[in-house]
């Protein structure tokens, strides 16, 4: 009878251990898919905090009428006012290449490109910043967020 009784509690012990290791497993995976989600939100902040600091300087050279030749001596490899903000914004490229989804990876992919790149028909700010719109996109598609303007893409007076 005692044997029995031993037998019940062993098989029940071993069920409620089995329970509480289900339930740590799913604690942990919870916790492994919050903490990959806050470092995605903050490798797009960081991606972001970088393209402004260049879109702001472009949009400053381009004031001064000297947009066209910083970006051509940047892309030839001369002294050039963004020099250490493209370096920026690829070190936090690279440091989160893995977390980054696909979308944003190719939209960020396309920025640098173009930064990198000599146009035929010469740099233009409006390009970059288009350019700037389709990583914001990607990015908020990647978070599950709406567009920002939803009526955007439609003709105006439509």
């Amino acid at each position: 009878m005692i044997i029995v009784i031993l037998s019940v509690l062993a098989g029940i012990c071993t069920i409620c251990i089995a329970v509480i290791a289900v339930i740590a497993y799913q604690s942990s995976q919870n916790n492994t898919q919050a903490r990959l989600w806050d470092m995605r939100i903050k490798s797009y902040n960081n991606i972001m905090k970088h393209v402004i600091k260049i879109n702001k300087t472009s949009v400053d050279l381009d004031e001064q009428d000297r947009y066209e030749v910083e970006k051509n001596k940047y892309v030839t490899g001369t002294h050039s006012e963004y020099d250490e903000l493209m370096q920026a914004l690829l070190q936090s490229y690279q440091q989160s290449y893995f977390i980054i989804s696909e979308e944003v990876k190719a939209s960020v992919g396309e920025y640098i490109d173009y930064m990198s790149k000599s146009k035929r028909d010469g740099p233009q700010i409006k390009t970059q910043l288009l350019l700037t719109g389709d990583i914001v996109k990607a990015m908020r598609k990647d978070l599950g967020l709406g567009t920002i303007f939803p009526d955007a893409d439609q003709a105006p007076g439509s």
